[in-house]
């Protein structure tokens, strides 16, 4: 960090961005897990899932029509 000239990272960033690039780049939460000494891959899931590609891809799926849906509305009577 020192010949690289930054003053205000510590070791622990490098390892966190480490992380999260592994996990940007789609490589398996286990695999993480294993190279970051996690003994648990749900710590790694939990702490580097949100930057998986597949994070909520389901969910957002879910939200993509093949076509267009109508919402019929009613009128509610007035006495």
């Amino acid at each position: 960090m020192k010949r690289a000239g930054i003053a205000h990272c510590t070791p622990h960033d490098l390892r966190r961005t480490a992380g999260r690039f592994m996990a940007e780049a789609g490589v398996p939460i286990e695999e993480i897990a294993q190279y970051l000494g996690h003994t648990n891959p749900s710590v790694t899931r939990s702490t580097y899932g949100q930057f998986s590609p597949d994070y909520l891809r389901h969910a957002a799926g879910s939200l993509e029509f093949n076509e267009p849906v109508s919402v019929q509305r009613t009128r509610k009577k007035t006495p």
